[in-house]
């Protein structure tokens, strides 16, 4: 599991349902165990594709109301495809 996504993601939740970061495992369900409803859900995405510069499109909702290790993949995932392609010459035009 990425440490910093890992953590960025325990703040985000543990703010938005008031509850301290250590009560917060790869095991939390988001839904079943804080209790999130659909607004819940929809303020968290907000907040995952601000912090994390990503777009979750609406098939992928689901997944925030699973495990937070599950949400973690799904940022990992959409984070490499949503990265913009680094070209030749964009290597080229940084030095590399």
């Amino acid at each position: 599991m990425a440490t910093g996504t890992w953590e960025k993601l325990r703040m985000l939740v543990s703010k938005q349902f008031s509850i301290h970061q250590r009560h917060i495992k790869p095991d939390t369900n988001i839904y079943a165990d804080l209790g999130a409803d659909e607004l819940d859900i929809l303020n968290l995405s907000i907040r995952v594709e601000e912090t994390f510069n990503i777009h979750i499109p609406n098939e992928k909702l689901a997944t925030l109301r699973g495990r937070a290790e599950g949400i973690v993949a799904l940022i990992a995932m959409l984070s490499c495809e949503q990265r913009p392609a680094r070209t030749l010459g964009t290597l080229n035009s940084q030095g590399k």
